[in-house]
């Protein structure tokens, strides 16, 4: 069974990336800011929530070492998370974007 890690999954394109990857039989750790993130994981127990900030690197780490604590190798991540400000990504600052 494949692992996944999907930011921005309390609500939108991640909740629906989230409900894709487990019914296709994925374990996955969802990442968002918001609290809701965790409703799930009553529900499903091949599903961690966790509520955070992305754009933090130790948060970052500990997202992606709880998905292989919990469920072994990380084999795919679905960044949808934040707004991207105008401009280019390739020019773009993890503090720029936070603006």
């Amino acid at each position: 069974m494949r692992t996944a890690v999907v930011t921005g999954a309390a609500s939108g394109i991640g909740a629906a990336e989230v409900a894709r990857l487990r019914a296709r039989g994925a374990h996955v750790v969802g990442d968002d800011r918001d609290e809701r993130v965790n409703q799930l994981r009553s529900r499903d127990a091949d599903y961690i929530g966790l509520a955070g900030d992305i754009i933090d690197p130790d948060y970052a780490a500990e997202l992606v070492a709880l998905a292989e604590q919990r469920f072994g190798p990380v084999d795919l991540t679905f960044h949808s998370a934040g707004i991207m400000p105008g401009g280019l990504v390739v020019t773009s600052t993890p503090m720029r974007s936070c603006a």
